[in-house]
């Protein structure tokens, strides 16, 4: 009796052991020391470079370059916590330079097993810095630990990567699969693990500075199970909020932006932040005094008295909630 107890304990300790995220500070809120600057990825626990100078990025900070929601390279409310990181995924001005995040597994993969995993990635969107939309962000598995001095080399393959431009800098979006693991991996690694002559990219027309050919982005909650209910497991790529389906004519706008979404629900509020997530302006449904005329799914916002600039906007319905950016010239 007693070794089938034994053995019923071992084997549900086993499975929940296997169940588990074989992440480590999966969305980065553990730290040693709060961020002041840039490239301190040492700063949260467990991870570290595999290749350059990412940033860790943490509300406790202090410091304009690396708090949140705003920071040098954008304006960015985590997917979950306080904490994100960021990373270079392409740089015009440096032939195949990237920058790669890593981590220990808490374990080693095992030979044979389905793994499934996700993160969820946002591009950072500064007018006055980055540039670029890039492709092939995606994740690495390695046997090896790599660092600063002795980067993980480009080899134009990884375990999951998103094949599409990533466009959203507003909402964060998952990118997920499976994996049949080939051997038994200690470490992960984030980026983009392929050179400039397989990257695809889309200028975003904001910035003019040396940073403008530079593609940037945040990550956040990154999961590796052999359970897929662990992770953010879906089809292909998740954008947790489509910022497709709103549209916003015309973009620039001058005096008036007009709003309309995919629904026959009413619109009930707009809310426009500018580029430090402040609320600068908020329209309600069928007010005129509030600047706003709504006809059910579409809305004619007054912008006229807002500075020149880049804002987002919130839209509300009974149910659901969409958001885009636009410029405001």
């Amino acid at each position: 009796m007693k070794k089938w107890i034994l053995f019923f304990f071992v084997f549900a300790f086993a499975e929940k052991l296997e169940a588990q995220n074989l992440v480590p500070n999966p969305s980065f809120e553990e730290y040693i020391n709060c961020p002041t600057s840039f490239a301190q990825i040492d700063s949260t626990m467990y991870w570290s470079s595999f290749g350059a100078t990412p940033e860790y990025y943490n509300s406790c900070s202090m410091s304009a370059f690396a708090d949140v929601p705003q920071n040098y390279c954008g304006f960015q409310v985590p997917s979950s916590g306080d904490a994100y990181i960021g990373l270079v995924t392409y740089a015009g001005w440096l032939e195949n330079f990237r920058e790669f995040v890593g981590v220990q597994l808490i374990q080693p993969l095992q030979v044979g097993v389905e793994y499934f995993i996700s993160v969820k990635v946002v591009s950072a969107d500064s007018s006055t810095e980055v540039g670029l939309f890039a492709n092939n962000v995606g994740l690495k598995f390695t046997t090896a630990q790599f660092n600063f001095l002795n980067p993980l080399p480009i080899s134009n393959s990884c375990q999951i990567n998103s094949t599409s431009v990533l466009m959203d800098s507003i909402n964060w979006v998952v990118i997920n699969g499976s994996f049949l693991a080939d051997s038994a991996y200690q470490f992960l690694a984030i980026g983009n693990f392929f050179d400039d002559a397989n990257t695809d990219t889309v200028w975003m027309g904001l910035s003019t500075t040396f940073w403008s050919e530079t593609s940037y982005i945040f990550v956040d909650d990154v999961c590796v199970s052999a359970e897929p209910a662990e992770c953010d497991i879906k089809t292909g790529i998740n954008m947790l909020s489509n910022v497709n389906d709103i549209h916003l004519f015309p973009n620039p706008a001058t005096s008036t932006l007009h709003i309309t979404i995919p629904t026959s629900q009413l619109i009930q509020q707009a809310i426009v932040y500018n580029a430090e997530g402040k609320v600068v302006r908020s329209f309600v449904h069928c007010s005129p005094a509030l600047g706003g005329a709504s006809y059910q799914n579409a809305f004619d916002a007054d912008v006229s008295e807002l500075m020149d600039g880049l804002y987002f906007i919130k839209v509300l319905t009974g149910d659901s909630e969409y958001r885009a950016k636009f410029l405001k010239f």
